[in-house]
């Protein structure tokens, strides 16, 4: 046996080593994209991210668990040997470089190098996942401690009989050496030298000259741009950046502002510099010399020279500068270009085209215009100039319908209007007409074909960590959709090992990733879009998602296309189109699929077990429960489940030791968790449906899951591991937070250890109480527990619920909460209220069911100051019974420049209300403001509600000289004041002539004079 283990593991430690030296040898085989994409160089591209997926191996093998099993039987001598075998293939690498971009051998080379490393790092996360799973099921939860050499044996059972490790390896060992054998056949050569500059289809040098009457839809952009340059401004030199993804026309729109004739008289010196990709100090300052330096020698090379000839040319002159196209993100770089522009006149000006935000920040861009696509008329325009001869479109009619779905595909882009356009110049046939509307980028004429290479370009910059979730992006976000929440794509992306912690830090995955979005919207790969309300959301080209599609090349499987499906057994990936309908028997060839979305659909119980490799999983079922075969899914860390009906999960959940995300939102029907939750070691996520009243229960020991960031809602139980003190090692947790059933916490001291005052990344909370059987709760103990769960300073919103206290800790009402923006009471029965004046950011306010209160007043208020609540949007006081007084005088509404909204309902004892001056800022945003019996109403008011309000006598009268719009429902004393039988007794007349629109009681309208009586 001991023999047996000695050469499976010999087998995988040679393997180690060989992708340890391939993940360092592949540097020089990815970065080489040259050339116009094709159906045979698409793979050329994917093989673009190697190098990421093998530092992913890398840091798997560097695990203390298999690195240790590595050393325990001697390997060092056969790890030596076949170290030096991979150093000679090293050299024929940068030969490889050179050669895999014409010769498909050599491409086909690569492809099967990037498959052994794919079915490689299957095998290393199996092995991974059975060492994790021996630690977890080898020990009680409580003591989950042995030593390595006493869980071995059981290790080894499992790698020898369970998964069949031993025969896997030998085959990827033996297609390992098939790629190294076939290096004979390819004669790759040794070349002594570094990989050359990549051979990339460079895009043209650019000049300051442009062919205006082809231009179209720039007239708004050209006028922005124009102003920003002769704008008055006393700075020496203002850098104004053109920034947009490539193909958008920023070069086309800086000659436009660079040949305005404004433009021309303001600056007494003009230059255009060239930058790209080679961002080459000597050329670039030369290049500048030439533009401004009369005379300029062009064979000066000493920097110092040269830029002194710059200094002395511009002293004291006004002068413009355009830097077209710049990718250089180093800051040093740019510092040491500029600095003989320094002494030019005050007003000179910077322009500078680029795709990345990076750039326009690191040069200190005062003003940044970003660029957008073209409208439909404006690409037209633009294509009809390029595809008909003498513009003639009306002689075709079937080619112009064609050609606006064509320009429809462009997406405002363009290059790629300009490019289609010119491959169907003075083509006349339907035919090829249609195969370029359905060709994909990569699939036309590589004559002309200026769309992918300007696209490529923007890929080729990035570093490996983000290409492979750019590429990723494919599968995730479709065509035509409104994008998708940031966090979702972060989390697929650490589904599917895309991002990796960093050593020298102990930041999260979840905040590495949120740098790898900002990262690709500054490079103009993904849009962002903000929303009130929503996370934000980012979205795709249509182009640069075809970009993303071919890079992923083989890997990608896209549901409905035929093309791809030729490749079905390569595939890894799979359009997250919402798969309603399918024959599973097609998919049980996707023997390595790592993504899988289905949509309400019966599952097979075979299915899992035929795709073992899933990482990504997404099911929106209306069966109730789903097959025990999920537990098979031994890579799985992203299981979505949200819309679905299922009651329970099934048993063999708790096996998925690899989940980070388990979703399970809108699962209205679901009961309960598995009781052995908290076998899921590796969970960061755990999203439920928070807006059900009673959410399903939270199982026991919920603390053992120390990585836990996502909860959104704990109920507190009185059983052991139910406690709310089980929150005290979650110290990850982020977001939402909402802990229920705070009734059952009877000890402060527990409360106390939930140590909600140092989880600085929870900026929601709710804190909620039962509100029945009130009289038995201990008396004043929810003041302690209250005042013991008092949060970190950093939270944006709090909701008490069913809270029984007398009165409120004081600490929610300090100023140190300058984060803290929405605060709601609801079902509360307390006295007396905390000084939320205070909180100097405050917008939203909601007190509702708040029993036993009977004033509002100074003490609500910012220690009586009149300046209290500066930025509150809204306030909203719903179903106070015992309310009395609102001295609403007290808060100084008038200096509530921000209210917009404010809204009193049900308060039958309120007898007090001061008249105040209100802001004409004043509506709900749905043209209602209500109020419920105040003895008077403020004045300034465009639109009133007023809703069962029985005690209102009347309106002032400064009041209906403003009003624009008039809700009464439930108040018979007003409908008596104004409304009165129409002559011959048909219908009522409204007594108030000045109010355009009027309702009483949903019959009376001033459009239509005479309605139904009201009832």
């Amino acid at each position: 046996m001991a023999g047996t283990h000695k050469t499976t593991w010999l087998l995988v430690y040679n393997i180690c080593i060989s992708f340890s030296f391939l993940a360092s040898a592949s540097s020089h085989l990815i970065s080489s994209t040259t050339g116009t994409m094709d159906s045979t160089t698409s793979m050329m591209v994917a093989e673009a991210a190697l190098s990421a997926l093998f530092q992913r191996l890398l840091d798997t093998l560097a695990l203390p668990f298999l690195k240790r099993l590595g050393f325990l039987f001697g390997v060092e001598k056969e790890a030596k040997k076949l170290k030096s075998t991979l150093l000679r293939i090293e050299a024929l690498l940068s030969d490889a470089e050179e050669r895999q971009i014409k010769e498909k051998s050599v491409r086909l080379w690569l492809s099967d190098l990037k498959h052994v490393a794919y079915d490689a790092e299957d095998i290393l996360d199996e092995l991974a996942y059975i060492a994790l799973q021996s630690k977890i099921e080898a020990t009680p939860i409580q003591t989950r401690k042995r030593k390595l050499t006493d869980q071995l044996p059981n290790f080894f059972s499992r790698l020898g009989s369970n998964f069949n490790l031993g025969s896997r390896i030998k085959e990827i060992r033996e297609r390992l050496d098939e790629i190294v054998r076939e290096n004979n056949h390819l004669h790759l050569r040794v070349i002594h030298h570094g990989p050359e500059t990549e051979r990339l289809r460079m895009r043209p040098p650019t000049s300051s000259f442009v062919d205006e009457s082809i231009v179209f839809g720039r007239e708004a952009d050209k006028s922005e741009v124009v102003r920003l340059l002769t704008s008055d401004d006393s700075s020496i030199h203002e850098v104004v950046t053109i920034c947009g993804m490539g193909g958008l026309g920023k070069t086309t729109l800086a000659q436009l502002a660079y040949n305005d004739e404004h433009v021309v008289e303001h600056f007494e010196v003009r230059s255009w510099v060239y930058v790209s990709q080679d961002f080459d100090l000597i050329k670039l300052t030369k290049a500048i010399a030439e533009s401004v330096v009369p005379g300029s020698n062009p064979h000066l090379t000493n920097l110092d020279a040269i830029q002194v000839s710059i200094k002395d040319a511009l002293k004291e002159k006004r002068f413009l500068l355009v830097l077209d196209d710049v990718w250089t993100e180093d800051f040093d770089d740019w510092h040491k270009l500029r600095a003989p522009l320094m002494f030019g006149a005050r007003g000179s000006r910077i322009l500078v085209t680029t795709r990345s935000g990076r750039v326009s920040s690191n040069m200190g861009t005062v003003s940044t215009h970003f660029l957008q696509g073209l409208s439909n008329d404006d690409c037209w325009s633009l294509f009809e100039r390029r595809a008909f001869v003498d513009e003639d479109s009306d002689a075709h009619p079937d080619l112009v319908k064609i050609g606006k779905e064509i320009v429809n595909k462009c997406n405002g882009l363009p290059l790629a209007v300009k490019t289609l356009g010119g491959l169907l110049r003075s083509v006349v046939d339907v035919a090829q007409w249609e195969a370029i509307l359905k060709s994909e980028i990569w699939e036309l004429p590589e004559e002309g074909n200026d769309i992918l290479p300007a696209l490529r370009l923007s890929y080729h910059h990035l570093p490996a960590h983000l290409k492979r979730c750019f590429a990723y992006c494919a599968c995730i976000v479709d065509k035509g959709w409104d994008g998708v929440e940031g966090d979702e794509l972060i989390l697929k992306w650490m589904a599917q090992g895309f991002i990796q912690p960093k050593k020298s830090t102990s930041e999260q995955m979840e905040d590495i990733g949120r740098e790898y979005l900002a990262d690709l919207v500054s490079r103009s790969l993904l849009n962002c879009q903000e929303r009130r309300f929503m996370t934000s959301r980012y979205s795709i080209h249509d182009l640069t998602h075809d970009l993303a599609c071919s890079v992923l090349g083989t890997d990608f499987l896209k549901i409905g296309d035929e093309r791809s499906h030729g490749n079905a057994e390569k595939a890894r990936y799979i359009s997250d189109s919402r798969l309603k309908s399918c024959n599973f028997e097609d998919f049980y060839c996707l023997k390595s699929l790592r993504t899988l979305s289905l949509w309400n659909m019966n599952i097979p119980t075979d299915l899992f077990i035929n795709l073992s490799h899933i990482r990504t999983l997404q099911l929106f079922v209306e069966t109730t429960e789903l097959p025990e075969s999920i537990g098979d899914l031994l890579q799985l860390r992203y299981l979505e489940l949200s819309s679905s009906n299922i009651e329970r999960l099934p048993k063999s959940t708790i096996r998925l030791y690899n989940l980070q995300t388990l979703k399970l939102d809108r699962c209205w029907h679901l009961v309960e968790l598995p009781s052995d939750l908290s076998n899921l070691v590796n969970l960061r996520h755990l999203r439920l449906n928070i807006f059900n009243e009673f959410p399903v229960s939270i199982p026991p020991r919920i603390g053992t899951l120390k990585s836990l960031q996502t909860l959104r809602c704990f109920n507190v139980g009185k059983e052991i591991g139910r406690g709310i003190n089980e929150l005290k090692d979650l110290i990850h947790l982020r977001g939402r937070l909402r802990i229920s059933e705070l009734e059952n916490v009877v000890n402060v001291e527990e409360a106390k250890e939930a140590q909600l005052k140092n989880k600085e990344k929870i900026d929601s909370l709710e804190l909620r109480w039962k509100c029945d059987d009130v009289e038995s709760r201990q008396e004043g103990i929810e003041e302690e527990v209250l005042n013991a769960l008092q949060p970190h300073t950093n939270l944006k919103s709090l909701h008490i619920e069913g809270y029984c206290g007398v009165r409120f800790p004081t600490c929610f009402g300090d100023p140190s909460f300058s984060k803290l923006i929405s605060v709601n009471l609801r079902k509360c029965r307390c006295r007396r209220l905390p000084p939320f004046g205070r909180l100097p950011s405050l917008k939203y306010l909601k007190l509702e069911d708040l029993y036993e209160l009977k004033k509002v007043g100074r003490e609500f208020y910012r220690d009586g100051n009149m300046t209290g609540f500066p930025p509150l949007e809204s306030l909203k006081i719903k179903s106070m019974p015992d309310l009395e007084e609102l001295s609403l005088s007290l808060c100084s509404l008038r200096y509530l420049t921000s209210l917009q909204s404010l809204e009193i309902v049900g308060c039958p004892e309120l007898t007090f209300l001061n008249d105040v001056d209100l802001p004409a800022t004043l509506d709900d945003g749905l043209g209602n403001s209500n109020y419920s019996n105040p003895t008077c109403l403020p004045k300034g008011l465009q639109k009133l509600s007023l809703i069962d309000c029985p005690k209102i006598p009347s309106l002032p009268e400064e009041l209906l000289t403003t009003l624009r719009s008039l809700y009464i429902e439930g108040c018979p004393l007003l409908v008596e004041m104004y409304l009165v039988l129409a002559e011959g007794g048909n219908g009522y007349r409204c007594k108030i002539s000045d109010i355009p629109h009027i309702t009483f009681d949903g019959y009376y309208n001033k459009k239509n004079e005479e309605t139904d009586s009201p009832p």
